[in-house]
């Protein structure tokens, strides 16, 4: 592991362990056994640190969305879609509490907002490339959608899901992955 992914690392325990405002670059660096100013070539400041982890995510998500078999029927694509977020949001529970911790402290931080609109951008940029490989999306009632509005259906609602669970500490079982899956199939014309 090089010394940037180490301090984002280091940054992801102690954004855990504490809010993201609470936390300092002296923890991050502590963390990571690096000094501070070694964290400071790499980064300009901890919301820099903090971006870093979210771009880390959305590219994790992206890539493992590019490698899913578009050409299958639908219903597949659908199940295999909600699939790869379940597995993800599995694996980066910890990064979804930070994530919303900080959420609502960003919306009134200047420097915080306009550093995150660009990841807003790229996020509904990953949104519109992964919709565009659903299109178009046609409901059992004959009823056309872009692969965009649907993509963006089903990631907003599991998205809300995810954040629900997390706040009630609810476990993401099979039945709510199976869930989804059907829900979301169902709606489709074969």
């Amino acid at each position: 592991m090089n010394r940037k992914q180490q301090i984002i690392e280091a940054a992801k325990k102690v954004f855990a362990q504490k809010s993201f405002f609470e936390a300092t670059v002296e923890d991050i660096a502590r963390e990571s056994g690096v000094k501070k100013a070694t964290l400071y070539y790499y980064f300009e400041s901890k919301l820099d640190i903090f971006i870093a982890l979210i771009e880390e995510t959305l590219s994790s998500i992206s890539e493992r969305m590019m490698k899913l078999d578009f050409s299958e029927p639908r219903g597949k694509v659908v199940a295999d879609i909600i699939d790869c977020y379940f597995t993800l949001f599995e694996e980066k529970r910890d990064l979804l509490v930070i994530i919303q911790r900080a959420g609502h402290d960003f919306l009134h931080h200047p420097e915080a907002k306009s550093k995150l609109s660009a990841l807003k951008e790229r996020f509904e940029e990953y949104l519109r490339e992964v919709g565009w490989k659903l299109h178009p999306v046609v409901t059992r009632h004959g009823k056309e959608f872009s692969g965009a509005d649907f993509f963006k259906a089903i990631t907003f609602s599991l998205i809300g899901f995810f954040s629900f669970s997390v706040h009630t500490d609810m476990e993401e079982s099979d039945v709510f992955r199976e869930l989804f899956r059907e829900v979301f199939a169902a709606s489709l014309s074969e």
